[in-house]
């Protein structure tokens, strides 16, 4: 079954994902992967997992680079580049969905 995944950049660059399925707002999501494609070759920038018989501790929302409790993280999440094009992708029970974004111009530092 398809997931509908929705990811909200806020103007300070904080990446907000979550995903619904079939108008469930709070499915439970297993999996959830940051890639992007660099030279024909899915580059994973940020992967975390929800840690095994924790599935009364799942969620369906996220916030970049933060890990959940009850979730794991998969190597080290690769800083976003302003400009360049990601995907976004979560797996649950019985349900998978895909969503693709462009990194958005961070605000300057300097007042």
């Amino acid at each position: 079954m398809e997931s509908k995944v929705e990811v909200v950049q806020e103007q300070n660059g904080v990446i907000q994902v979550a995903a619904s399925v079939r108008g469930n707002k709070s499915p439970c999501v297993k999996n959830v992967y940051i890639y992007h494609v660099f030279e024909g070759k899915m580059i994973t920038d940020w992967q975390i997992f929800l840690n095994e018989g924790r599935m009364d501790f799942c969620v369906n929302q996220f916030t970049y680079p933060n890990v959940p409790p009850h979730y794991s993280l998969a190597g080290n999440p690769r800083p976003l580049k302003e400009g360049n094009v990601y995907n976004v992708s979560v797996t649950g029970v019985g349900f998978v969905g895909e969503e693709e974004f462009t990194r958005i111009k961070l605000p300057s530092k300097t007042p």
